[in-house]
């Protein structure tokens, strides 16, 4: 018995998590979706820096910050995203990118 509520919640938590990562992917596709669908506007970037950093073991870390405007729809904006669905690894990616 106690192996079968064992293996019950095994499953579930697997089901669970597959759905949870289902669904990030879904969201990123639809966003990339809308994105493509856009339209491209000028702007201006109003400040940017870069940041390196090393720790102890040689590891590398880097950090970007941007602000710029944009004009869209009449209505001036501003924005700090470099690309939406930002996370840890991939500011990571992008700031190496960048760098």
């Amino acid at each position: 018995m106690g192996g079968s509520i064992f293996l019950t919640l095994f499953l579930g938590l697997f089901l669970a998590t597959g759905v949870g990562i289902l669904g990030f992917g879904l969201r990123s596709l639809h966003m990339s979706k809308q994105a493509e669908q856009s339209q491209a506007v000028s702007g201006k970037i109003a400040s940017s820096d870069f940041e390196t950093n090393s720790d102890s073991e040689g590891d590398t870390t880097y950090r970007t910050d941007v602000s710029y405007t944009y004009n869209a729809m009449g209505r001036k904006l501003t924005g700090k995203k470099i690309a939406f669905g930002s996370s840890p690894i991939a500011r990571h990616c992008s700031a190496r990118t960048i760098a």
